[in-house]
């Protein structure tokens, strides 16, 4: 299974419809193809955002925002943000 951010390979049937097997190695999903399959790429882009609000019990410091960690604090509010991934197919690399 890929990460969300991930880019790799799945092993899918012929006319691209349901997939089998997904891997960030190619010649792993090439081990799995069986004859019909086919080996595409995966390629990850954002779909969306998420945003979470938490009410703690205590706080260690009053303010605080760290953009790289995606998040801050206001007193016992606690705010967090994602991006949202999906995978989109790329090209065919192999086919069984």
């Amino acid at each position: 299974m890929l990460h969300n951010y991930e880019r790799g390979y799945a092993v899918m049937n012929e006319d691209l419809t349901a997939y089998s097997f997904e891997s960030p190695d190619i010649n792993t999903c090439k081990r799995y193809c069986r004859k019909g399959d086919v080996v595409i790429e995966k390629i990850p882009y954002v779909c969306g955002k998420s945003f979470s609000i938490t009410w703690r019990q205590h706080y260690r410091k009053p303010f605080y925002f760290k953009p790289k960690y995606r998040e801050a604090n206001i007193f016992y509010l606690h705010l967090r943000w994602n991006n949202e991934y999906s995978h989109k197919n790329g090209e065919i690399r192999h086919r069984g």
